[in-house]
């Protein structure tokens, strides 16, 4: 199911991007030298939380201050800085593997900005969710392929939800789930 690839362990290095101005939203990623497909760029990191932490969390209204990314399927990790400056693309030049490992999709070139697909990293279980309305989000990628809105993964047209699972750029729970519900 997953493509097998060699990546390339950066880490230890010191980052490869620089947070700046970005035209997509607010802050955002840029690499300071060029990444090599399939390269590590970074591991995300953040608090692990539960899915009744993030509940709390909203129902507080202290969401604002949350930036969760999902890493299972009922565990979230509330990012960082320089994490939360990465901006979504609905033409990613990277994707999350793993558990939380950002990985060039192709060639970055210094200066571009790095972007993922926050819809390939997140497919909540509605049970878990009961009450709540589904995740989506406004994009500002204006792009001809710009979906306008970011949802999760199990909203995705079938063809993109295809694509990056066979070629294994999704995170593993995600991958999980995928050949459990919809590889029949």
């Amino acid at each position: 199911m997953a493509a097998e690839r060699n990546i390339k362990n950066v880490m230890g290095k010191k980052n490869k991007f620089k947070v700046r101005k970005s035209s997509i939203e607010g802050m955002g990623c840029f690499a300071t030298e060029p990444i090599k497909k399939d390269e590590l760029i970074c591991n995300m990191e953040g608090k692990e939380i539960s899915i009744s932490e993030l509940k709390r969390k909203y129902r507080s209204g202290k969401e604002r201050s949350c930036d969760p990314f999902q890493v299972e399927e009922t565990r979230y990790l509330d990012l960082e800085k320089p994490y939360v400056y990465i901006n979504h693309s609905c033409e990613p030049n990277a994707a999350i593997i793993g558990r939380n490992q950002l990985v060039a999709l192709r060639n970055i070139e210094a200066g571009e900005e790095i972007t993922y697909d926050y819809s390939l990293t997140e497919w909540t279980d509605d049970k878990n969710w009961e009450g709540y309305d589904d995740w989506l989000m406004k994009c500002n990628y204006k792009s001809l392929l710009c979906r306008k809105q970011i949802r999760e993964f199990r909203f995705l047209p079938k063809k993109t939800q295809e694509k990056y699972i066979n070629q294994g750029y999704v995170p593993d729970f995600i991958a999980r789930k995928y050949k459990k519900c919809c590889m029949k």
